[in-house]
């Protein structure tokens, strides 16, 4: 009887230890990534290029740059930001490229103090490097 006591009350701990791990994890992931990073993004006629601030307040700023031969637009999005589990998720706010409330998922593959890789939900993966 002591013995299945005592192995469920480590298993309980276990469990609150893993919890507790990942909770960390994001935290350490949000340090990281708060702050100014820029990417350039090719197309088939185009060149975009982004820098995003995530601010240590949960919102993001996103400024861009599209250029299309001899012409350009300037792009932007605001709102929110959060890490859980790994992922990095942006809730869109206000924009003049995408849809107000729109939310995307990414994973983080990588981040260093120099460089943010991020795997889309259709798999595709994108560098931001600090500015």
């Amino acid at each position: 009887m002591y013995y299945k006591l005592t192995i469920f009350i480590l298993s309980i701990f276990l469990l609150l230890g893993c919890k507790t791990e990942h909770k960390t994890n994001d935290y350490k992931l949000k340090k990281k990534i708060a702050g100014s990073w820029k990417k350039i993004l090719k197309r088939k006629n185009s060149i975009i290029y982004v820098t995003t601030t995530f601010y240590c307040n949960g919102n993001f700023n996103t400024q861009a740059i599209k250029k299309i031969i001899n012409k350009k637009y300037k792009l932007y999005s605001k709102g929110k930001w959060y890490i859980k589990n790994g992922y990095l998720i942006e809730k869109v706010s206000s924009s003049n490229y995408t849809k107000r409330g729109s939310i995307s998922k990414d994973k983080i593959v990588l981040i260093n103090k120099n460089q943010f890789i991020y795997q889309t939900s259709k798999g595709k993966a994108f560098s931001y490097y600090r500015k």
